[in-house]
C-alpha cells in the first residue's frame, strides 16, 4: 500500500512538472540587448531564431508577424551574409527587428536553450516567459496566454 502511494506520488510530480522553463533568460550581448531596447517600446517581446538561409524560416516569420501584428518581434539568424536575410525580411514585408549573430555568441550562449526551441516571448529583462518550435498549436497557445495577461 505503501509503495502504491510512492508510486503515485511521484508520478503525480513526474506528471506536473511544466515544459515551460521557469525564470530562464534568453542571454543577448549587450549590443542586441540595446538595440531591441531601444526599438522596442513593449513589455513583452517575441524573439524567433533561425538559421538565416532557410526560406522556411522566413515563412515562419511572416506567419509570426501576421499572427501577432501588434507585438515586437525580434528576427535573430546566424548568418552573415546581411545581403541574403535582407533580401528575404523584405520579401515577407518583415516589421520587426533584425538582429545577425554573425559571431554565434547568442548561439553558444544559449545552445541548451536552442536544442529544444526556437521562439521565445520574453520580458524587458529577456526572462523567458514562454517558448516553443516555430508557430505550433502549443506554442501559440502559451505565447498568447502568457502575452496578452
Amino acid at each position: 500500500m505503501i509503495k502504491i502511494r510512492i508510486l503515485t506520488l511521484f508520478i503525480f510530480f513526474l506528471c506536473g512538472c511544466k515544459t515551460h522553463i521557469d525564470s530562464t533568460e534568453l542571454y543577448l550581448p549587450e549590443d542586441m540587448k540595446v538595440s531591441v531596447l531601444s526599438q522596442a517600446n513593449f513589455q513583452k517581446i517575441l524573439i524567433y531564431y533561425h538559421s538565416g538561409d532557410c526560406s522556411f524560416c522566413y515563412g515562419i516569420l511572416a506567419l509570426i508577424s501576421k499572427e501577432y501584428p501588434n507585438t515586437c518581434i525580434v528576427s535573430v539568424s546566424n548568418l552573415p551574409d546581411t545581403k541574403l536575410i535582407d533580401f528575404y525580411l523584405n520579401e515577407i514585408n518583415f516589421q520587426g527587428i533584425s538582429l545577425v549573430d554573425s559571431s554565434a555568441i547568442f548561439l553558444k550562449s544559449n545552445k541548451k536553450l536552442l536544442d529544444s526551441y526556437n521562439l521565445f516571448l520574453v520580458d524587458r529583462k529577456f526572462t523567458i516567459i514562454a517558448e516553443g518550435i516555430g508557430l505550433d498549436q502549443r506554442t501559440k497557445k502559451e505565447i498568447e496566454t502568457q502575452l496578452y495577461r
